[in-house]
């Protein structure tokens, strides 16, 4: 069997949370198993909206609103999961994963056979959509074809009559994927991002205060360039030096040495600051570590092995480049060199605490 790729479709939902029906929502409410009494109470939160609309001061008649689920809410996003949970089950030949309204679905790829049955299951998606009064936006939902193969199965897939379109790129719950397999797009759209975040807070504080700027670029800036990044650490050193050039400027702002010519490092050092590089190596080990101790619902593999002194892996090899960097191959590695003390590490604290000791070895 020779795979192709594999066609990842991103979905996009019109007017996802407007559209849901509350008598329908309630009646899945009940299958899922919600009680009565729970049920009647989401009804009251549902129930007794109107809504009418203003021009100019002049107002229309208020109507009930009998679909949509308040957006803002905490509840909202979780009766929409709700609404939406049966979505996969319409599907026989592709893989389903649903987040909020944020919806991909895909299948791996070795001949034409698998096209058509993408297709096939964009039929049966469009059924579900008319039974729960849902409504795919055709002109939104985009075709990604994640492949290295110079010859591509070429397939118009079609949903309500349009063709989709086919991209080179596309963000899903905020991850730039490329259809090449690789994490450039995404890296470079994140340092320009953080940038934008960095120059945002140059312009708007102007303390000397050190330890004010610190904070802030720490609570603005950082989160932009390490959301996610157990996925997409970069491997080369100058991807990686893309999103440090970002803190060493961060660095010089805090510092108040802009055009001084003295050190970065010595500065991010005084700072308290790891490089980028070894904070995202840590938080690929507490990803591990999560998912050794099942806090996080990923299976552990076949390459796992239990002692007393914590979980050991087998070395994994891969026969790619983007594999072998790839999440579980690459953490392993590092895994494996960690200390018995804090591989045994009984709480996620302890673990934390003890790896930011650790200096790591970057093999560029």
């Amino acid at each position: 069997m020779v795979i192709r790729g594999v066609l990842a479709l991103v979905m996009d939902f019109s007017k996802a949370f407007d559209k849901v029906s509350h008598d329908r929502l309630i009646y899945k409410l009940d299958r899922a198993g919600i009680d009565k009494q729970t049920r009647n109470w989401i009804k009251s939160f549902l129930s007794g909206r109107t809504q009418k609309v203003i021009i100019d001061g002049d107002e229309s008649e208020a109507v009930p609103v009998t679909s949509g689920v308040p957006q803002g809410s905490v509840l909202g996003p979780i009766l929409f999961l709700i609404f939406i949970d049966d979505m996969p089950q319409y599907t026989k030949n592709c893989q389903v994963r649903l987040f909020a309204d944020d919806t991909i679905v895909y299948l791996t790829v070795t001949a034409i056979n698998d096209c058509e049955n993408l297709q096939d299951d964009l039929k049966r998606l469009e059924k579900w959509e008319e039974e729960w009064q849902m409504e795919f936006h055709p002109a939104k939902c985009k075709i990604l074809r994640i492949t290295r193969k110079k010859n591509k199965t070429i397939f118009p897939y079609t949903l309500h009559g349009q063709i989709l379109e086919e991209v080179p790129s596309a963000k899903y719950l905020g991850i730039t994927i490329s259809n090449n397999m690789t994490w450039n797009k995404h890296i470079d759209k994140t340092a320009s991002k953080a940038n934008s975040k960095l120059g945002f807070l140059r312009r708007n504080i102007k303390t000397k205060d050190q330890s004010l700027k610190a904070k802030a670029y720490k609570a603005i800036v950082r989160p932009t360039m390490e959301y996610c990044s157990t996925v997409w650490d970069p491997y080369t050193k100058t991807q990686s030096e893309t999103l440090e050039k970002v803190q060493r400027r961060a660095a010089r702002w805090a510092t108040g040495k802009l055009f001084d010519k003295s050190s970065v490092s010595d500065m991010k050092r005084d700072l308290g600051w790891r490089d980028l590089n070894q904070r995202r190596v840590d938080s690929r080990l507490c990803m591990m570590y999560k998912i050794t101790q099942g806090l996080v619902d990923i299976p552990i593999g076949q390459f796992a092995t239990f002692d007393r002194d914590g979980v050991h892996f087998q070395p994994i090899y891969g026969r790619t480049k983007y594999y072998e960097f790839s999440f579980f191959p690459r953490t392993v590695a590092v895994w494996n060199d960690l200390p018995k003390d804090t591989l045994s590490a009984p709480k996620f604290d302890k673990f934390k605490e003890n790896i930011v000791t650790i200096i790591h070895i970057m093999p560029y």
